[in-house]
């Protein structure tokens, strides 16, 4: 899902000025009014309803339409489709856990990491651990640095658990990170411009600050020297690289917020890749106010 916007980080990385920003690839979400936004017990209903069908496509529109009600039932009513045999209801289950801010979803979610049928699959894999990403809870780190090392079955998972990684805002996630880099996994290929050493040193300066590029020995060198003293930030560290720091900001955003994000960037808003929570908010609100008109033409970010 995330694969291609992360590839193309060794690109552009090590380059300045960067071309126009890409945008990432993500399945189109379901977009559903506010006003129409399910209760618990009418998102319980039509899951139940869906699940008692057996049919995978009414599945997935369900868990796609109402899984990200804030509710703790709900929750566990999706994580039935964490099982499915079919793929894309995991994956359905897995995306709508991932953004359910119910407290419940990071608890399933944990409980999920010995899942055969989510590690049986590349994209469910991935799907998995950026769904912890996005919970940046200090819970996560055994999982995401449990057998934390290059394999030439499946980088994806990897890639991933390092972007997630990158989430912890913890002592634990550098350390985890550096490890990963010193063991060599962060050095395949040459010193300078690897693919996985890119990913692993975005993390790293998101964590950070810091800003070594691709070069595995100037990041070594620094951790040597400042394993000891170390503090992390409660807020994250913006990439000096705007490119970088674009994806990263696009990766972590809802894909409801992500194409009001991209529209805002395409017009030049830079202060989008510092924007909050808030500033997000007022983003949605100002897109479901002028709902029905022409976002392109008329609307300022």
């Amino acid at each position: 899902m995330f694969q291609t916007l992360f590839l193309l980080l060794p690109a552009f990385a090590l380059q300045d000025p960067a071309p126009e920003v890409p945008a990432p690839v993500t399945k189109e979400p379901v977009e559903v009014p506010v006003e129409d936004v399910s209760t618990p017990e009418e998102a319980l209903e039509l899951l139940s309803e869906a699940y008692k069908s057996r049919q995978a496509d009414l599945i997935i529109f369900a868990i796609e339409d109402v899984g990200q009600v804030k509710d703790k039932k709900v929750v566990k009513s999706v994580s039935s489709g964490l099982k499915h045999k079919e793929e894309d209801v995991r994956m359905a289950a897995l995306e709508a856990l991932r953004w359910n801010e119910d407290p419940e979803a990071l608890k399933v979610l944990l409980k999920e990491k010995k899942n055969k049928k989510i590690f049986d699959a590349d994209i469910t894999e991935e799907a998995y651990y950026l769904a912890l990403g996005q919970k940046s809870s200090e819970k996560c780190l055994k999982v995401l640095t449990d057998n934390l090392h290059t394999t030439t079955k499946n980088d994806k998972g990897v890639q991933a658990k390092i972007l997630a990684l990158g989430r912890i805002r913890e002592i634990d996630s550098v350390k985890a990170l550096m490890g990963f880099m010193t063991s060599g996994g962060g050095r395949r290929g040459n010193n300078r411009g690897g693919k996985m050493t890119v990913i692993v040193s975005t993390s790293l300066e998101v964590l950070t600050g810091e800003n070594f590029g691709g070069n595995a020995t100037e990041w070594i060198g620094w951790w040597n020297d400042n394993k000891k003293t170390l503090k992390i930030s409660k807020d994250e560290w913006q990439p000096k690289n705007k490119r970088v720091a674009t994806a990263w900001k696009l990766m972590w955003t809802h894909p409801d917020e992500r194409e009001l994000l991209k529209k805002a960037l395409r017009k030049g808003a830079d202060a989008v890749l510092n924007a909050d929570d808030d500033d997000i908010e007022r983003l949605r609100k100002k897109a479901e106010e002028r709902k029905g008109k022409d976002l392109e033409k008329d609307e300022e970010f």
